[in-house]
């Protein structure tokens, strides 16, 4: 930009330090002679060429402030997007991630319904053994009932003796009284 600048002001010095110009000191007089015509059309088409490249120069410097002014807009629409595909990126391992799982379904599956079938395996021997444990604690019980009754059996059978025998010793007595 400066570059531009500094070649614009040398053509502008230029053509107001030209040789063949007329001085503009009001205390001198004029000495040169007048340009000749085609002195004057080649000194127009220089100064036309002058105005073209300033114009030209004018056109490089809006250009280039253009040009800056997108690089500034496409860096702040870099920063979104490199932002929006960091959140993609993330999103894709979430995904990949999300597939690897379920590739792994099929094997966790199988697993699983070997162990399920492990434990309905060790059920039905736990329930076996429940119910062998269940037929010893009715024949446990029934023993001990039987045992009990026994028992008490064998206290009435006593039991019944001894008021036998009361009785009877009681019968003796009283025949005993009633011979007397």
């Amino acid at each position: 930009m400066h570059r531009l600048e500094a070649i614009r002001s040398e053509f502008q010095n230029l053509l107001l330090n030209r040789p063949d110009q007329p001085s503009s000191s009001p205390n001198t007089t004029s000495t040169t002679p007048s340009p000749t015509p085609s002195q004057e059309s080649a000194n127009r088409s220089s100064i036309l060429e002058l105005e073209s490249v300033a114009q030209l120069i004018d056109k490089f410097r809006n250009d280039w402030h253009d040009i800056h002014e997108r690089n500034h807009a496409n860096f702040s629409k870099f920063e979104v997007a490199d932002r929006l595909l960091i959140v993609l990126l993330e999103r894709c391992q979430q995904h990949a991630n999300v597939c690897k799982r379920m590739d792994d379904i099929p094997n966790d599956l199988s697993t699983i319904q070997s162990e399920l079938h492990s434990l309905t395996d060790i059920a039905g021997e736990l329930k076996s053994k429940l119910a062998t444990l269940e037929d010893r604690i009715e024949e446990a019980t029934a023993e001990h009932t039987r045992g009990e009754f026994e028992a008490w059996k064998r206290q009435e059978q006593v039991r019944v003796k001894e008021e036998l025998a009361e009785k009877s010793t009681s019968k003796a007595r009283s025949r005993a009284q009633r011979s007397i």
